[in-house]
């Protein structure tokens, strides 16, 4: 949803937007009859209080999926700043809309069979196919001639899923980059992103620490949420100093992306609260203690088989069932961090996998390459 609300507005799409705001709609209902079932449920205070943490979870999604609706909504109401399509289209990750052309590689062609072509590098969003929205195809969606896709990954590639969908772009002409910009508005640029990526990277750590009733990562997200308030704040101040005052309708819009990232912060926190002040639900822990799967968080220690290291050379995946999902670095996150990303000393690493390889990634993180060399030779 977060990714089709700021692609609404980055190809100025008001049917993406409609669609936003349709999903926004559903979240209610699905919320009011989780609400009405959980009254139904509930025989006792026990059973009221286990279900708190499902009906806190519920009303943050709901909150969120609020904040995302009113940044889609700046397409609709005209009310977006040059400065947010900019900064949008600056990001190291695309976002793109392409139409499928008749007899292009893409017809007829699994998304399980682009992955396995691009690998990584690209995620499709979403499918318009008529006047019917296709949310997070599923890998065995088929591609036919005149889909419209929107997708985001590296340059890379976008570069080549536009080849396999025939290149023909249906995207608005994007703003060229500003090279005469000052350095005020280039650095409000950044915070525009950050605002961005941050309560992305929230939302998705929030949830991460609920299904795995993780309290590291609950730990990690209300250090965002203070971050998100901080730069929410800051945001407003430059916003009101730096641009001109003629364009208010658009100023406004501009500042109402600071006012939907501190929303999204505020409600991750929320989510983050229940694994750090409630037991979860029973049906839910039991699924945690069955499930071979986890996230976690571990910290690069200095000389280890870490420390220095791009991604792609410690092989994580095949070594240790394990990908790198975000990295604080100090202050400063980084989503779905790229193979060639190298890592440093005191890097924070959000982690998913298996139980299994958790073992295996902390030691990389810990201990010297030819200690965890030896450990790995010895047998059992």
């Amino acid at each position: 949803m977060a990714d089709l609300a700021y692609s609404s507005v980055l190809f100025n799409d008001p049917d993406i937007a409609e669609e936003v705001l349709a999903i926004e709609e559903e979240i209610d209902r699905l919320r009011n009859i989780l609400r009405m079932n959980a009254m139904l449920a509930a025989h006792d205070a026990e059973d009221a209080e286990q279900l708190l943490g499902v009906l806190e979870v519920a009303d943050a999604t709901d909150r969120i999926s609020d904040a995302l609706a009113d940044i889609a909504a700046l397409t609709i109401r005209k009310r977006i700043h040059p400065i947010f399509v900019q900064a949008l289209s600056e990001s190291e990750d695309r976002l793109v809309k392409v139409e499928v052309a008749e007899g292009a590689p893409l017809v007829g062609t699994s998304l399980r069979e682009v992955y396995d072509a691009i690998g990584a590098a690209i995620d499709i969003i979403a499918v318009r196919r008529g006047k019917r929205w296709v949310l997070s195809p599923s890998t065995d969606f088929r591609f036919r001639p005149g889909d419209i896709i929107v997708a985001w990954g590296s340059e890379a590639g976008i570069t080549l899923f536009r080849d396999m969908a025939g290149g023909e772009s249906v995207e608005q002409a994007l703003p060229a980059p500003d090279t005469e910009a000052s350095e005020q508005l280039r650095q409000l640029r950044r915070v525009v992103l950050d605002l961005k990526d941050l309560s992305e990277i929230a939302v998705d750590l929030a949830y991460s620490a609920v299904l795995y009733n993780s309290k590291d990562i609950a730990e990690e997200v209300l250090k965002l949420e203070a971050q998100l308030d901080d730069l929410s704040m800051m945001f407003a101040d430059r916003v009101l100093e730096i641009c001109p005052r003629d364009q208010p309708r658009a100023i406004a819009g501009l500042l109402q992306i600071g006012v939907a990232a501190e929303s999204i912060g505020d409600a991750a926190r929320s989510i983050a609260n229940v694994v750090l002040e409630l037991e979860p639900h029973p049906v839910l822990k039991l699924a945690i203690e069955e499930s071979p799967d986890t996230v976690y968080r571990v910290t690069v220690k200095p000389g280890s088989a870490m420390d220095g290291k791009e991604i792609r050379e410690l092989n994580l995946l095949d070594l240790a069932e394990a990908t790198v999902s975000a990295i604080r670095r100090e202050r400063r996150w980084f989503r779905n961090p790229s193979e060639d990303f190298r890592l440093q000393a005191g890097d924070v690493l959000i982690v998913s996998g298996t139980r299994e390889g958790e073992k295996i990634i902390r030691r990389l993180a810990s201990r010297p390459a030819k200690e965890v060399r030896k450990r790995a030779s010895q047998p059992g």
